[in-house]
């Protein structure tokens, strides 16, 4: 897991519920209106855990006014990193893409590391809560390799902790193979690109919902005043 989504992946490494090793990248970013920090987002917010599990003292992160930066807690101090936060409104929704500031903002997948584009999550507000919601990575593999969009996309099945299984195996069509003794007991994870130029990425979101999970990955709840003015 590298930097791809900056404070997000801050807020699921505290919560425990970081994606295993998939991904899902765009190679363009859809059209759609870009703001660098919604007025909505500054200030506390306290990870909610989809898992249902109890809430713990550290899970709270504090997002400064200009969006830029963000405080968490680790080991019981204080940990502040910046950050250069997109927000796109499309007619498919609102997506976010996050990356450390003076990153790259794109991820690259593949054995050579050539496929290259950007991590988009999705997010909806409600009041004082933010969902945000991880791409379906089974489902983008399976309409890339069945040639329904343009992409590119692999899948490897890892053995799980117990599994008997020896070697990865990849597969860029579709059709994974196996060499291990426990297909089984395998965990199948994705690298998936969608290709595609902004007005055609905008589309393919608007096309299929069902490329995004339909349950949040987590969700941020507002702790206290919304304080745009002022770094909370």
């Amino acid at each position: 897991m590298n930097a791809r989504i900056g404070w997000a992946v801050l807020t699921l490494a505290l919560a425990g519920l970081l994606p295993g090793c998939s991904n899902t990248l765009f190679a363009s970013l859809p059209v759609g209106a870009v703001t660098a920090c919604d007025p909505a987002w500054p200030g506390a917010w306290r990870l909610i855990r989809s898992d249902g599990s109890a809430p713990k003292a550290d899970d709270v992160i504090r997002i400064s006014a200009d969006c830029k930066q963000i405080t968490s807690t680790e080991d019981g101090k204080p940990k502040v990193e910046q950050h250069n936060l997109q927000l796109i409104d499309t007619a498919a929704g609102q997506f976010m893409l996050e990356a450390e500031s003076g990153t790259d903002p794109r991820t690259c997948i593949g054995s050579d590391s050539s496929h290259c584009g950007f991590y988009l999550l999705r997010y909806q507000r409600h009041g004082q809560r933010i969902d945000l919601f991880d791409a379906d990575h089974v489902r983008v593999h399976d309409a890339i390799a069945a040639h329904a969009i343009a992409g590119y996309t692999t899948q490897t099945n890892r053995p799980q902790e117990g599994a008997s299984g020896k070697t990865d195996a990849t597969s860029e069509d579709g059709k994974p193979t196996s060499t291990a003794t426990d297909t089984g007991a395998q965990k199948p994870t994705y690298d998936n690109l969608i290709d595609g130029n902004p007005e055609q990425i905008a589309r393919i979101l608007a096309q299929h919902p069902e490329f995004f999970d339909s349950k949040p990955l987590i969700s941020l709840q507002r702790e206290g005043p919304m304080n745009p003015g002022a770094a909370p």
